[in-house]
């Protein structure tokens, strides 16, 4: 396929989608995007991310619920509880963090105005380090 391809002229493109930007694209059903809102892969990626956060909330909940229920042999009692409570805070926060940040994305998408910046990011990965450090130092303790 080569820039100005007139196959893909003839198919509904009135410029070559190769070389043109996203707000120059047209097709036979009208504006790919218009002037007033968002580009539509730029929003459809925020939601895909916005997801994502979702998984990894649910993971971490899965992950709780088992640390308590589920591994009885793996340290004491109160550690398990423990390490269980914090996955299940932490997958309150993932989908709280999740849900912030992509309102904050799409605000600023609509806007016009500059992302968010990734403060929240931190300290949920600074709190997931923290309960991974916690188990780890669970499970050498336990061994011995």
């Amino acid at each position: 396929m080569t820039h100005g391809d007139p196959w893909l002229l003839g198919v509904g493109f009135s410029v070559d989608p190769v070389t043109a930007s996203s707000k120059d694209i047209r097709c036979q059903y009208g504006n790919v995007t218009t002037p007033d809102r968002p580009d539509e892969r730029f929003t459809l990626a925020s939601e895909r991310t916005f997801l994502a956060w979702m998984r990894s909330s649910l993971a971490l909940l899965a992950g709780g619920i088992a640390m308590m229920h589920l591994v009885p042999e793996f340290s004491t009692s109160w550690v398990r509880t423990v390490l269980g409570l914090a996955l299940i805070a932490l997958a309150a926060a993932a989908a709280l963090v999740g849900m912030r940040r992509w309102r904050q994305v799409e605000k600023a998408l609509a806007d016009g105005s500059p992302m968010p910046r990734p403060q929240e990011m931190w300290i949920f990965s600074v709190s997931l380090i923290a309960v991974a450090v916690g188990a780890g130092i669970a499970s050498i303790v336990a061994a011995f």
